[in-house]
């Protein structure tokens, strides 16, 4: 009597293109190299709770192939191991998976929807590269390595949550990601790579944090939809091309001294775009400023406020409703994002609510209440109608901004049921 089948390695069924299903029996531990590579007519393949390891190429080019759930024993997903699964829709990577291989996913023309579990830390390069249909992606704080190219060609992908796990933006990570329309990096990256954003040319909002050093060649390029860039003070480096063919672009801000530059780092056709810099900033000079317009700006706060994020509300006009809700039942929480888009410190932040109804809204304490400038906060608001009918408030932000923005105020309105 032979020895129990423990693992299916190549060739194992390289190639099988009449095979339809498969269910893996539950002795085996590992689904070796290329096991069921080019089974064009695989449509199911069950994996039991014994497997912990799925090696490279193991289902690549398995066209057929809808789903895939992996059971939690699975710690580790190989290198190219569903490349190319052209029907592959949705994937639920299990809570024992701990890294994502170079391209696993690649190519995966139909994938819609993928989970990645708090128990991964690494995500190897092109891991989801050319995924066309994949709209959102959410990544955990467990990660903390992204691989280059992991999102390239993504041309789906709308929204992406960057976990502040995250100490540098890869080369070409996003690269022609043309519906990516906003993009929040976190204040623990301190670069952004090579082409990270090359041609997402939906991108029109974009917010640089205080903690990124250096911008990579071609980092946005072709992104033809931003009309304001603001670099912060602790950029001390820009890359060649790094913002060529935004032609969109209005003016950049710099917050700090003048970072070095690559050549034609702002090289398109924009005829209103120019330099803006604190005043009193070395390194640079007015009228123009390597070539480019340029404008000395005093020092000055000012409030932004966003809900979502890259929605701009209007102070004294914007109205966030809040739907219907039982009395005494509080709705999910909306959450606000201050951002200080002058030139000084914005400080003095509190917030105080008022109106008909105040005690229907429950508002969060800020984060922090002084922003440097680009420097962002939160605060949420929950709606918990203390009565049947039409319930209204108004918050008001203060702060040391100068106009008519301080306070800057918000109306609330929520219907009790």
């Amino acid at each position: 009597m032979g020895k129990p089948v423990t693992s299916i390695v190549y060739p194992g069924f390289y190639g099988c293109n009449l095979l339809t299903s498969v269910t893996i029996p539950n002795r085996v531990t590992t689904i070796g190299d290329s096991a069921f590579a080019y089974c064009s007519g695989l449509v199911s393949a069950t994996i039991p709770s014994s497997v912990t390891t799925i090696e490279s190429s193991a289902f690549e080019s398995c066209g057929a192939l809808a789903n895939v759930t992996f059971p939690n024993s699975v710690t580790s997903i190989g290198s190219l191991a569903f490349m190319y699964c052209n029907s592959l829709t949705s994937v639920t990577i299990g809570s024992g998976v701990k890294s994502i291989g170079e391209g696993a996913f690649e190519g995966c023309s139909s994938l819609v929807s993928v989970k990645i579990p708090n128990s991964v830390t690494t995500i190897e390069s092109s891991a989801f590269h050319d995924c066309s249909l994949l709209s959102s992606v959410n990544i955990p704080t467990s990660v903390t390595a992204i691989g280059n190219g992991t999102f390239a060609l993504c041309a789906s992908l709308t929204r992406v949550t960057i976990p502040s796990s995250i100490t540098a933006i890869g080369d070409s990570m996003f690269s022609a990601c043309t519906s990516l329309a906003s993009v929040s990096i976190p204040s623990s990256v301190t670069s952004i790579g090579f082409e990270a954003f090359s041609d997402c040319s939906s991108l029109a909002s974009l917010t640089i944090p205080n903690s990124v050093k250096s911008i990579g060649n071609s980092a946005f390029s072709a992104c033809s939809s931003p009309g304001n860039v603001t670099i912060p003070n602790s950029v001390t480096a820009i890359g060649y091309d790094a913002f060529s063919y935004c032609n969109s672009l209005a003016k950049t801000t710099f917050l700090g001294k003048a970072p070095t530059l690559g050549i034609h780092v702002f090289d398109f056709t924009s005829p209103q775009f120019t330099v803006n810099f604190i005043k009193g900033s070395t390194g640079f000079t007015t009228p123009t400023w390597n070539g480019y317009p340029s404008v000395a700006l005093p020092k000055i706060p000012n409030i932004a406020v966003q809900q979502p994020v890259g929605s701009n509300l209007v102070d004294g006009v914007t109205k966030k409703s809040f739907g219907s809700k039982p009395v005494q039942t509080p709705t999910a929480a909306k959450t606000f994002t201050i951002s200080n888009v002058g030139t000084s410190p914005l400080t003095g932040l509190i917030i105080t609510e008022d109106g008909a109804n105040p005690a229907s809204f429950i508002v969060s304490a800020l984060a922090k209440t002084t922003l440097a400038p680009d420097e962002a906060t939160t605060f949420t608001v929950k709606f918990k109608p203390t009565a049947i009918g039409t319930r209204t408030a108004t918050i008001h932000i203060k702060s040391n901004v100068t106009g008519t923005k301080n306070p800057f105020d918000i109306k609330l309105a929520g219907m009790g049921t």
